[in-house]
């Protein structure tokens, strides 16, 4: 909870989290340019943490807005 309220307070929106037993908790953030995928892992004897980041990077001289994900509801 307090890495969510970190990135929260950082501009990261958080999109969604999923739970599987065999992968830990995956949850998915995004701020303009940019998104975010948080899995952490737990085991009887350690917890890992493992982060992967993508940006968007346009060609030099172009202007536009970087596009934001939209959460999908099913």
């Amino acid at each position: 909870m307090a890495l969510r309220t970190t990135l929260e307070a950082n501009g990261w929106r958080h999109l969604s989290s999923t739970t599987a037993s065999d992968k830990g908790i995956t949850q998915i953030y995004d701020k303009p340019g940019s998104s975010l995928q948080v899995t952490v892992y737990e085991s009887w004897y350690y917890t890992w943490v493992e982060m992967a980041a993508t940006r968007l990077i346009t060609p030099a001289g172009t202007a536009s807005t970087p596009p934001t994900a939209t959460p999908t509801r099913q």
